[in-house]
């Protein structure tokens, strides 16, 4: 059964994605997200029903990281692994930013190309799709 956009937004939401993270990655990607350093999302349904989510981070040093979260239902429960091009390579503080930016609704929607605003709904943040 494919994943919904909707029971990722719930997934989000009930933020219990946090807890496959360590503290030091929560309190540093809440701090890129907030900075609105989360200059790239976009989403999609794979062939797999899987989703999968790519986003570029920039750090206020200019240097650039990709991160890519993938999400799939097992049984009822959401699942997720986290890689990025940074040197801790998953579950890093990237992948924080773009699920902490995500968390909002309309962030997510606008990811997958589900609004026709995508670009003014994400705040000047880009959703290619």
């Amino acid at each position: 059964m494919p994943i919904t956009v909707e029971q990722i937004a719930d997934f989000l939401e009930a933020g219990a994605w946090r807890n496959l993270f360590d503290g030091s990655a929560i309190a540093q990607g809440e701090k890129l997200a907030r900075a609105r350093l989360v200059k790239e999302v976009h989403a999609e349904q794979l062939d797999t029903g899987d989703a999968e989510i790519t986003s570029t981070v920039h750090e206020k040093d200019s240097t650039q990281h990709q991160a890519v979260i993938a999400l799939w239902l097992e049984g009822d429960s959401v699942e997720l692994d986290a890689s990025c091009s940074c040197d801790v390579a998953t579950n890093c503080r990237h992948s924080v930013a773009t699920l902490e930016r995500l968390q909002v609704r309309q962030r997510l929607e606008a990811a997958f190309g589900l609004t026709p605003q995508a670009v003014n709904v994400l705040g000047g943040y880009m959703a290619r799709g």
